[in-house]
């Protein structure tokens, strides 16, 4: 980075180069000295990350309380049953409800919120017609409110 840097200091903008560039300073030595201090990027989060023996997924945060999923597995590596699925989403609306009650105008939480709501009741279709047992043991627990049974 110095020996960038100083290479980058010792370079002088004649006339010849302002000329050249039809009346502008050379701007790609500005581009190169802003990205030589730019800092380093972050790190990025990986989009599967591992918490315990649960992974976790694109739609759920890290701050997301999952204790009430370990309830809905089939077996000890389940991670992608309905139920499970389900259950998480169930989490991060809760997570998202309360970040929305402090932050009315937060529009980009309300449209992930609508997406993870959507998401949640394709879910419950498929359980409802698949399985009404577990559908029913999901709302029950989960204290969703369910309109698919009154349909039928």
């Amino acid at each position: 980075l110095s020996t960038a840097m100083a290479a980058l200091a010792s370079t002088t903008l004649t006339q010849s180069n302002v000329r050249a560039n039809h009346g502008r300073t050379t701007n790609h030595l500005a581009r190169a000295r802003a990205t030589a201090l730019r800092a380093p990027a972050r790190p990025t989060i990986p989009a599967r990350q591992r918490v315990g023996h649960l992974a976790l997924t694109r739609g759920v945060n890290l701050n997301t309380d999952i204790s009430r999923v370990a309830e809905f597995k089939r077996h000890e590596k389940d991670s992608g049953s309905s139920e499970v699925q389900i259950a998480l989403l169930t989490s991060r609306v809760a997570q998202l409800t309360a970040h929305l009650k402090e932050n009315r105008k937060d529009y980009a939480c309300q449209r992930g919120l609508q997406q993870i709501l959507a998401r949640r009741k394709k879910l419950m279709k498929y359980l409802f017609s698949n399985d009404r047992a577990a559908f029913d043991r999901v709302v029950a627990e989960l204290g969703i409110r369910e309109k698919l049974s009154k349909q039928i």
